[in-house]
C-alpha cells in the first residue's frame, strides 16, 4: 500500500457513494446511464471471484465487499426507478462486452478462471464510462452529478497511475497491458471531461435550468402585469 493507492481508492470511493446518494436524495436517475452502471458491475464480479479465496489483507477483503455493494446498489436503484431515460442510453452493451472478453482471454498470463476474469475486467473497465457519454451526447446535456462523478474517476485512475510508477521503481511486477489500458482510460475520462465543460455538451443542468427559466418567467409577467395596471 502507497499513498497514491490509497487517495485512488479514496477518490473511487467517494464517486460511487456520491452517485447512489444523489440518486437517494433526488428519487431520480435521469441522465444516468445504467448500461455504465452494469458494466461496473461486471467489472467488479469478474475481478474479485477470487473474494472468498484469496485473503490479502483486511482492508483489500473490505475494499472489495464495499465496491460490491455500493455498485450493486446503483444499479438496483436505477432499475426501479422510473426516471431512467432507456431511449437516450442507447449504447449498445455487446459492442463493449465482446471485444473486451475476446481482449481478455488473449492478455491473460495463463488459462485459469480467476486469471481470464481479471484480464477481462481491465478492459471492460476502460470502456465502462462510453455509455455514460454516449447518453449525455444523446441530451444534449450533462447533469452536474455525472460531471462531478467524472472528475472523481479521473482522478481516482491517476493516481492508480501514479501507483504503477512507484511500484514500478520498487521493481514490482505489473503486466505491460494493464498500464497501457489503465492509462488509455485515464485519457477517456480526461477526453470526456474535457467534452461536457464545453459546447458540445451544455453546461447546464436541465433541472436548474427549468427553475431558472420559471422563476425569470413569473418575473416577467409580474412586470407585465404591473404595467398593465398603471394609469395612463
Amino acid at each position: 500500500m502507497n499513498i497514491y493507492r490509497l487517495m485512488g481508492d479514496i477518490a473511487h470511493l467517494i464517486a460511487l457513494v456520491y452517485l447512489l446518494l444523489w440518486i437517494v436524495k433526488k428519487k431520480s436517475c435521469s441522465g444516468i446511464s445504467a448500461k455504465t452502471q452494469v458494466i461496473h458491475c461486471l467489472v467488479f464480479t469478474l475481478r474479485y471471484l477470487d473474494l472468498f479465496s484469496y485473503f490479502i489483507s483486511l482492508y483489500n477483503t473490505l475494499m472489495k465487499l464495499i465496491l460490491l455493494t455500493l455498485t450493486f446498489a446503483t444499479m438496483a436503484l436505477i432499475g426501479y426507478d422510473g426516471s431512467y431515460e432507456v431511449d437516450q442510453d442507447n449504447l449498445r452493451l455487446s459492442y463493449l462486452i465482446t471485444p473486451s472478453f475476446i481482449l481478455g482471454i488473449l492478455f491473460s498470463g495463463y488459462y485459469d478462471v480467476i486469471e481470464v476474469s481479471w484480464t477481462i475486467s481491465i478492459f471492460l473497465e476502460a470502456v465502462a464510462i462510453l455509455p455514460q457519454l454516449m447518453m449525455s451526447h444523446n441530451r444534449g446535456e450533462s447533469t452536474g452529478v455525472i460531471r462531478h462523478y467524472m472528475i472523481l474517476l479521473a482522478f481516482y485512475k491517476s493516481m492508480y497511475c501514479l501507483n504503477w510508477a512507484y511500484r514500478k521503481l520498487y521493481k514490482e511486477y505489473i503486466p505491460i497491458f494493464s498500464i497501457f489500458v489503465g492509462v488509455s482510460q485515464t485519457i477517456i475520462y480526461y477526453f470526456a471531461i474535457m467534452i461536457m465543460y464545453s459546447d458540445r455538451v451544455v453546461f447546464y443542468d436541465r433541472d436548474m435550468f427549468q427553475q431558472y427559466k420559471a422563476i425569470l418567467t413569473e418575473s416577467g409577467r409580474a412586470q407585465r402585469l404591473r404595467l398593465n395596471q398603471q394609469p395612463t
